[in-house]
């Protein structure tokens, strides 16, 4: 059975584990609270994504590594992805919602909250409403990141190129170790037909991974995706992958077993999810 991806904030040796940055507020992602998500198993049935790329994203998230979600739209699944991958989140994990651009950041005179233990969830990187994370509060989270802290977000972009032109550009002028500490970068993108209701599917035609080198190439950005074709999610590229830990990025060169193993499940007739269940309740 999958987690809640908002599990209950209390327990033994969490003291402080239900003050204010740990609940949810009511503006992650649209629609309400109580009216539950779709699983991460049932975005993969739906076509959202490959098992592949769903488990790609699992790992990812449950090694304490970084990963942004982006579209151009806005409803169209960012938040519902993301959070379909909460669970994936070690049970230890501590999680911080951040308030957008007046976040104050008091989190951090807690001296219980542990970077290494500790992800720092983002509604959405974007000038469109204060809620959302912009401004000096955008590179003090990134720095965060440089700390140990994993950041789990949502943007809104169209394209990775244009994503990292945002985070590079005026007003933020990030450097590029402090946006490659974003890690991984999955891109939605509406299919080129309708669905019935008159709105295409929006599905992870693309993953990226991103990793910083002292000298040279600086910042750099690797494919881990094949192209989708019309109609399909983009398919997981496990060479690239092995590449992208070879050169020191994401989570590791250990990382190519788990993909290998998933690129077989893909291949595999009928298996098409990567975990079980249908949809979550979010608390």
């Amino acid at each position: 059975m999958d987690r809640s991806p908002f599990p209950a904030r209390t327990g033994a040796g969490r003291p402080n584990a239900g003050y204010g940055p740990e609940i949810p507020a009511a503006w992650w992602g649209h629609g309400s609270a109580k009216e539950g998500r779709p699983s991460l198993a049932g975005l993969v049935r739906s076509g959202v994504l490959s098992p592949g790329i769903a488990t790609l994203l699992t790992e990812i998230v449950a090694r304490h590594r970084s990963l942004v979600v982006i579209a151009a739209g806005a409803g169209v699944g960012k938040t519902t992805l993301l959070t379909s991958l909460l669970p994936a989140l070690d049970t230890g994990t501590r999680r911080i919602f951040l308030r957008g651009t007046h976040e104050s950041f008091d989190f951090r005179l807690d001296p219980t909250v542990v970077p290494r233990e500790t992800a720092l969830l983002v509604n959405e990187i974007s000038p469109h409403l204060p809620a959302y994370l912009w401004g000096p509060a955008v590179g003090r989270s990134l720095r965060l990141g440089l700390e140990g802290y994993a950041i789990l977000a949502t943007a809104h972009a169209g394209s990775v190129e244009s994503f990292l032109a945002t985070l590079a550009g005026p007003p933020l002028a990030l450097r590029g170790r402090e946006i490659a500490v974003l890690e991984t970068v999955a891109l939605l993108a509406p299919d080129d037909e309708p669905s019935p209701t008159g709105r295409g599917l929006h599905r992870v035609v693309g993953v990226w991974g991103m990793m910083w080198t002292r000298t040279g190439a600086g910042l750099q950005i690797m494919p881990l995706s094949r192209p989708a074709r019309t109609g399909s999610a983009a398919k997981l590229d496990v060479a690239a992958i092995v590449r992208w830990g070879d050169r020191g990025g994401g989570p590791g060169a250990d990382l190519a077993d788990a993909m290998v193993a998933a690129t077989t499940r893909e291949r595999a007739t009928g298996d098409t999810s990567p975990t079980a269940g249908g949809t979550e309740t979010v608390e």
